[in-house]
């Protein structure tokens, strides 16, 4: 995939934040490199907050108009893109575009940087879907140089991004013999790859085991480890699980009444969920591990 021009109605596009909630600056670029959308913004309900990392001030942004006034003018540029690029662009800079009133529609193409390093260039250099890769990182690992005067410029920020994901592109073209193919057979041999090892690392960092343990205090501690427990005295029975959230979440429920996130001490052991503990067996599903996950992280909120 050589010709840029493929990309021209995608876009790129990164955004700051105030205190990870109100929108301070967005910046768009089409996916041939053409800059389409920048501009600072003036928080609706915020008058102070930390400048870090981004080093927009208050002073900066008084006189810059409202999100809201400018809506219209972003919201066309979003209808018309096939597809938005970013650096976990769902789950951050689209959701909080969303809460300022941005319609996406479900037909948009979404390109995680995320996803296209960790399969192009991670998985084989060792390093996990979920340590902690930013923009900066991923560009070093490629080779591209950043100027860290700039870093956390929006613009320049969306400028990495889509250099960045070009490279990781034509990379990912190169490695399976597909220099000459179209983006769109290039895409659809990248989702349907990502998906079996996505799914494959899931289903393996998903399984562990669950031991319940006897602690002098006349309390148990329920424990969810990746490995099999070590052999102690005072661990009264341990399961294999095919999915730790889910068994979190049984487990807790089972022995406390709620939800609980992580380890946890109980006071009462009953012969019969002692039995219900050790007769215990599931299964992975990917819809199962998004559902409890989302639970956990609820329950953790509420703690």
């Amino acid at each position: 995939m050589t010709d840029q021009k493929q990309l021209a109605d995608w876009i790129c596009l990164d955004a700051e934040f105030a205190e990870g909630v109100e929108m301070l600056e967005l910046a768009i670029m089409s996916g041939d490199g053409r800059m389409i959308y920048t501009q600072r913004f003036r928080p609706a309900t915020l008058r102070r907050w930390r400048s870090y990392p981004h080093g927009i001030t208050p002073e900066m942004v008084e006189n810059e108009p409202l999100f809201a006034e400018c809506r219209q003018e972003i919201q066309s540029i979003i209808d018309a893109a096939s597809h938005v690029i970013g650096f976990a662009v769902a789950e951050n800079d689209l959701r909080k575009l969303r809460q300022e009133g941005i319609h996406t529609d479900e037909s948009l193409g979404i390109v995680e940087i995320r996803d296209w390093f960790w399969l192009t260039h991670g998985l084989e250099n060792g390093l996990d879907y979920r340590q902690n890769v930013g923009l900066n990182t991923c560009c070093r690992e490629l080779g591209i140089d950043i100027d860290e005067s700039k870093e956390h410029s929006a613009a320049y920020d969306t400028e990495c991004t889509l250099r960045a994901f070009t490279g990781l592109l034509q990379r990912y073209a190169d490695k399976r013999g597909m220099a000459n193919a179209s983006i769109e057979e290039i895409e659809r041999r990248f989702a349907e790859e990502f998906a079996v090892e996505k799914d494959r690392y899931d289903r393996a960092n998903g399984a562990g085991y669950c031991c319940i343990i006897r602690h002098g205090d006349g309390l148990y501690q329920m424990k969810f480890t990746k490995e099999p427990p070590a052999y102690h005295p005072d661990i009264i029975a341990s399961v294999a699980v095919a999915n730790r959230k889910k068994a979190m979440v049984r487990f807790s429920q089972m022995l406390t009444g709620k939800i609980l996130y992580g380890n946890f001490r109980f006071e009462r052991l009953s012969k019969r969920r002692l039995e219900e503990f050790r007769a215990y067996t599931d299964s992975y599903e990917a819809d199962d591990e998004q559902f409890n996950s989302k639970l956990l992280r609820l329950a953790g909120k509420f703690r």
